[in-house]
């Protein structure tokens, strides 16, 4: 009787050791489907505290390229940017770039710093590593039509 109870013991113990020790996917603990996220970028800078600052909305038609006359700059609280789309493509693609631009005051050109791929529908895009006090844009690449969203996150 005695070693039934210690065997259940030491089980029981291995089982709560095995249990704080291994990684445990968070879909399947809650009981859901192992789904994987979808992103848009690799770069995936939204945190459960940051919240959406809303800037600017704009429709637009491209047919090759096309940027975006709205200037943004972070401050010391932004983190990055959040770009939504809701666009439609017109050409043979099913896909469509867009681009983050920062200004370089020395040449007085735009040049593109972050690009992720965007698909038909709706569609978000996160971009990191955008450096403060610095002048960026949005630009369009592709054959698409549609409107997009632009909101700053911020800690």
């Amino acid at each position: 009787m005695k070693f039934v109870k210690k065997a259940k013991m030491a089980t029981l113990t291995t089982l709560s050791i095995l249990a704080l020790v291994m990684p445990v996917d968070g879909a399947l603990a809650k009981g859901g489907k192992d789904h994987k996220e979808e992103t848009t970028t690799s770069k995936s800078i939204v945190k459960p505290m940051m919240s959406e600052i809303y800037q600017w909305s704009a429709d637009f038609e491209v047919r090759s390229y096309f940027q975006i006359k709205k200037t943004l700059v972070l401050d010391y609280r932004e983190r990055g940017l959040k770009v939504e789309a809701n666009a439609t493509t017109t050409g043979l693609w099913d896909s469509y770039e867009v681009h983050v631009e920062e200004f370089d005051e020395d040449t007085g050109d735009w040049f593109v710093v972050d690009t992720v791929d965007l698909s038909d529908g709706r569609d978000t895009a996160y971009f990191a590593d955008l450096e403060q006090a610095t002048k960026y844009r949005i630009s369009i690449e592709g054959s698409v039509e549609g409107t997009v969203w632009v909101y700053k996150l911020v800690d």
